[in-house]
């Protein structure tokens, strides 16, 4: 199964982090369930690495949805993301907070798209746009 991947995500080393992301990219780009790393890939997303986080990013984009109390404890390191030197970083962690459909975190939402809509990166406020209508989904009556 996927144990080796399991235990290169919980590696100290960067690299074996990285390369272990990489795998489940490639795994998840030809249609394969990795969908059981989920906690192993969640914790990667605190990874110093930006080439890390984007593929960490890439997979919880995909995966948030299904894995919603997953990504619910995951919200903090998200918010975080928002404000990474990044912009790949911060409009992916705006992706996967406006995939997360639960009422509760609406109000996290309306905070990090307000914020994204004045970002000097015309990336995250495309990013930000498209999250509007799902925020709007998920709560109209806040609109």
């Amino acid at each position: 199964g996927h144990q080796t991947l399991k235990e290169q995500l919980q590696s100290m080393k960067e690299k074996e982090v990285l390369e272990a992301m990489r795998k489940i990219v490639e795994m998840l780009a030809k249609g394969n369930d990795v969908s059981d790393l989920f906690p192993h890939v969640v914790k990667a997303v605190v990874s110093k690495s930006t080439e890390v986080k984007k593929l960490v990013y890439m997979y919880l984009v995909r995966y948030a949805e299904e894995q919603q109390d997953l990504a619910l404890l995951s919200i903090s390191t998200f918010q975080k993301g928002l404000k990474d030197p990044n912009q790949l970083i911060r409009a992916s962690a705006l992706r996967v907070l406006s995939s997360v459909r639960v009422q509760m975190i609406v109000p996290i939402m309306m905070l990090a798209i307000k914020d994204a809509v004045s970002d000097l990166s015309p990336y995250v406020r495309k990013t930000a746009a498209h999250a509007i209508p799902k925020l709007y989904s998920l709560d109209p009556p806040s609109f």
